[in-house]
């Protein structure tokens, strides 16, 4: 009879814990209600009081050994016993915080009640993600979720008595993160409680982790105090039918297993480490912890974090998210102000100078040069193939040297004289020459321009200053009417000249003119570039590296041709490209060769009944 009473009371026992594991969580909703928007009149003594008193304490002290076992499967490292935690001293905690107790932290029994250490774990946290790693909590664009908390206590602390919060990162992934807290009182080295808090960061417009995993910000000031288990420390497991596996670090002594409530007894075995120990907690932390049902995020081991850290300057880590936004906007725009002008206008000039032809035969170019219909359109087609061969290896070039701000305005200056020396072509052969090294020469500009444009924003700012910089092939083609209009009907003639020849030596000017320009404006890269302030210069270099997660300047020795055309071959994204810019240079011929279409011919093939003028002035319009 006495057994199976102990066994009744034993079962009875159980089904509170269990009991307490269901309202737990509903106490706890309600005291963090009450502290966010607390009621007119105080909170009646019934509503929290023994129920949730019990529940806090009792769960602390039934769950340690099911979390325990959990993160040493997680980590597949030793967990911390009992014992170890309660030898913890301040030197196993990078970063320590200050808390001076208040009289309303004690409860009746005169010492600090078990609910305001949970506001301290969490204070110590969040302090140090404020203080360390930017975290602005009302509008960071990432805020972290706590999945999982849990506290060991040996000792008490009671007001007036000083605490000082110790805080480690024991585990750190992709998305979550694993703090230990250590509370010790002041003047006393040995621990009073140690708790353990689970973080994952989620964005704030959808609730969800990232793809990416936490902000570069968040990691960079997490690793400071990250202290990961040694994989090395010994290990005695032991299991019984009692209950779940049982890990002890350094206490190597056999030793015999705490009676699990409703449970009979059952002979102690040693075993090793074996399965994974599935928990209703640690089921929540898979859920919260995933994009969606069939992704879940996977946490970093210690061994797959980077060798290298890149970590952001002082004054940067020193900004508010605020400020950040603001300095940001301000490089943006000087950079805007010094690079996209220039960088339109060169452009221009490059889309201008490889179509003045089509504007030169309707000035009289194929008729001084005696040149057939298939002759004519072989010089026009002909720049391609130098503009097909040197793009590739014109941006190798650039990317080895570095200097695109001496680079770009040299193969402009160049291709600017080839231009107008077009005006000296007295047959077929030298027009071909002329038109071959002009494409040899002007591929230099748009591939590296677009490199260069890479060099200076991120990925997300890429987008919009593409396009202006794509503007200026529509702005020429509506600059080239007009001057050639205007180069047609007033130079023809002059000193000895036909238009057309006009035409090539004006635009060719132009275009040098426009180059000597740019080699004191357009500055090289920011990391050797001087019109910055050192400020600016060392932003606009991390907001780079932040942004593709590495260090990607040209001075790497990991670069090579090979590596990049196995990167681009592999990529799904360069054969869209492909196919897109296969449409957009398809769609250019309307323009390019309008004007022989225009051309008076004989009814049969597009008679129009324009003049030469008309002709070049429509061509201005779909502009």
């Amino acid at each position: 009879m006495n057994a199976l009473s102990a066994l009744s009371a034993a079962d009875t026992a159980l089904g509170f814990a269990r009991r307490c594991e269901e309202i737990f969580p509903v106490c706890w909703d309600r005291q963090r209600r009450a502290e966010e928007s607390p009621p007119p009149t105080p909170i009646t003594p019934p509503e929290f009081s023994t129920e949730c008193l019990l529940v806090s304490t009792r769960l602390y002290s039934t769950k340690s050994l099911h979390d325990n076992i959990r993160y040493y499967n997680e980590n597949n490292t030793s967990t911390m016993s009992h014992n170890q935690l309660k030898n913890r001293v301040r030197a196993d905690y990078p970063f320590q915080l200050e808390y001076r107790t208040r009289w309303n932290d004690n409860d009746m029994y005169q010492h600090m009640n078990n609910s305001v250490y949970n506001f301290l774990f969490d204070s110590v946290v969040n302090a140090y993600l404020i203080q360390e790693c930017g975290l602005k909590p009302a509008t960071s664009s990432q805020y972290g979720l706590v999945v999982h908390s849990h506290g060991d206590f040996f000792g008490s602390i009671a007001f007036p008595a000083v605490a000082d919060l110790a805080l480690r990162v024991k585990k750190l992934g992709k998305s979550s993160v694993t703090y230990e807290i250590g509370l010790f009182e002041r003047g006393e080295e040995k621990v009073k409680a140690v708790g353990e808090l689970v973080h994952v960061f989620v964005d704030r417009e959808t609730g969800r982790p990232a793809l990416n995993g936490m902000e570069e910000r968040l990691k960079t000031g997490l690793t400071k105090i990250y202290i990961p288990l040694s994989p090395n420390t010994p290990l005695l497991c032991t299991s019984s039918s009692l209950g779940p596996l049982v890990c002890d670090t350094f206490d190597l002594r056999p030793r015999k297993l705490p009676l699990t409530m409703g449970s009979t007894i059952h002979h102690e075995e040693k075993v090793g480490v074996a399965g994974k120990i599935d928990s209703d907690e640690e089921a929540r932390m898979q859920q919260v912890e995933s994009i969606d049902e069939k992704s879940p995020i996977d946490t970093v081991p210690p061994s797959a974090l980077p060798a290298k850290v890149f970590e952001a300057p002082e004054f940067i880590r020193n900004m508010t998210a605020e400020e950040r936004v603001e300095v940001e906007a301000r490089l943006k725009r000087k950079l805007d102000i010094r690079l996209m002008p220039m960088i339109v206008l060169m452009y221009i000039m490059n889309y201008l100078d490889r179509n003045n032809i089509a504007a030169a035969k309707l000035a009289g170019i194929e008729t001084d040069l005696n040149l057939s219909d298939t002759e004519f359109q072989t010089s026009v087609s002909i720049l391609f193939v130098g503009y097909l061969l040197m793009q590739v290896p014109s941006n190798l070039f650039l990317n080895k040297i570095g200097k695109p701000a001496i680079y770009l305005p040299s193969c402009m200056v160049v291709w600017g004289l080839i231009s107008a020396a077009t005006a000296a072509c007295q047959n077929y052969g030298g027009l071909i020459a002329c038109r071959f090294m002009l494409g040899f020469v002007e591929a230099a500009y748009f591939p590296g321009c677009l490199y260069y444009l890479s060099c200076w924003y991120t990925r997300k700012e890429l987008g919009f200053r593409t396009a202006v910089f794509y503007s200026g092939a529509l702005i020429s083609g509506a600059f080239s009417g007009l001057i050639a209009a205007g180069i047609k009907s007033g130079m023809d003639g002059a000193h000895g000249l036909r238009a057309w020849r006009w035409l090539f030596i004006i635009e060719g000017a132009i275009t040098v003119g426009i180059a000597a320009a740019a080699f004191f404006i357009l500055p090289n890269f920011p990391n050797t570039t001087t019109w910055l302030t050192d400020e600016e210069r060392r932003l606009a270099v991390w907001r780079l590296e932040e942004d593709i997660g590495q260090e990607d300047w040209v001075d790497s020795k990991k670069q090579s041709f090979k590596e990049g055309l196995k990167l681009a071959f592999s990529d799904v994204k360069t054969y869209v490209l492909m196919v897109l810019l296969f449409g957009i240079v398809a769609s250019g011929t309307v323009t390019n060769f309008f004007p022989y279409v225009s051309v008076p011919v004989p009814i049969s093939a597009f008679h129009l009944g324009w003049g030469d003028r008309e002709d070049t002035n429509e061509k201005i319009a779909p502009w």
